[in-house]
């Protein structure tokens, strides 16, 4: 199981990294991806869309296709973050 949030409409690299150079392991076991961010708690289809439209991304820059994929709702409080942090 591999995990990621969402920052600026992108996961971390770092994830993205580790996905390509072990992509042929995961593929060889049951696997799976979930992705946390704030459009995944939309509560209409363009929200989810949105969401949806990450792991679309992620899987294409990765050439991975996980068993499985989740989607769970997160937040930024930026008031936890300095002003670099703050912005894209």
């Amino acid at each position: 199981m591999v995990g990621a949030s969402v920052h600026c409409g992108r996961q971390q690299k770092p994830v993205r990294r580790w996905v390509e150079t072990n992509r042929d392991v995961l593929e060889r076991k049951p696997n799976g991806f979930f992705q946390v961010s704030g459009a995944s708690g939309a509560k209409n289809d363009a929200g989810l869309a949105e969401a949806a439209g990450y792991v679309d991304e992620f899987v294409d820059a990765t050439n991975w296709r996980p068993d499985r994929i989740a989607l769970f709702s997160g937040a930024l409080r930026f008031s936890e973050y300095g002003f670099l942090e703050e912005r894209c």
